[in-house]
């Protein structure tokens, strides 16, 4: 049951950014700030998820049955290098892999635009 909680608060979490830039609640630049923050957790959270497993000790979450095969590629246990596990899942998730790179790039862009518009004020 955690993890569909999870999943709600991080939507709702994006949608009140959202609203508060449409809306002019919260000034831009923090906006912005807030924004690549969330941005950078959800990438956090899926290399946790996938490699570092710390929520899963903290929340005690055993749902997750993380010794699963890679196609061609074996099946690989979490005691083996962090990247090449999160490279593993990533090849094999193309949706992941999108999401994770238009993540960063947001990432990026949310920064500058955090930049950007402190310098107009």
């Amino acid at each position: 049951m955690v993890l569909p909680v999870l999943f709600l608060a991080a939507a709702f979490a994006a949608y009140a950014v959202v609203g508060a830039y449409v809306f002019e609640t919260v000034p831009s630049r923090i906006t912005f700030v807030i924004g690549a923050g969330l941005m950078v957790l959800y990438v956090f959270a899926y290399v946790d998820w996938h490699v570092l497993q710390l929520g899963e000790s903290l929340l005690s979450v055993v749902e997750a049955d993380h010794g699963h095969s890679h196609g061609d590629h074996g099946s690989h246990g979490h005691d083996d290098v962090a990247s090449i596990v999160l490279v593993d899942h990533l090849r094999e998730d193309p949706v992941a892999l999108v999401s994770k790179v238009v993540e960063l790039i947001a990432v990026g862009l949310l920064v500058g635009l955090s930049v950007w518009s402190g310098t107009d004020q």
